[in-house]
């Protein structure tokens, strides 16, 4: 089925103005910031190395969902984990590097 499907009633102005006649068409407002349940579920399932096209037949199993939500989490922790402890190793490394002199010396 589709996730996130917005069932607005009648199109008025509140409707049109908020962006919901916009969600079937996949386009956001500029102004909106947030992202739609539906591609934030995908870029989650994605992340877990679930194939968004194929996520109701696995949950439809539920042994074998357990198993692949249990699986595709412990991935993308550890995935978490590496990318935040590069990022520490770059950040520490730029610190010992050595000051620059200044081109232009004070008087």
């Amino acid at each position: 089925g589709d996730v996130g499907v917005v069932n607005v009633g009648t199109r008025s102005w509140l409707s049109e103005h908020f962006g919901f006649g916009e969600l079937s068409e996949e386009k956001r407002p500029s102004w909106s910031l947030l992202r739609r349940y539906k591609n934030q579920f995908k870029s989650t399932l994605k992340s877990t190395n679930i194939d968004p096209a194929q996520w109701e037949d696995i949950s439809a199993n539920r042994p074998l969902w357990r198993h692949t939500i249990k699986t595709g989490s412990a991935d993308f922790e550890k995935a978490r984990v590496a990318r935040a402890e590069l990022k520490r190793r770059e950040r520490k490394q730029r610190l010992l590097l050595p000051i620059p002199a200044p081109s232009i010396p004070c008087p």
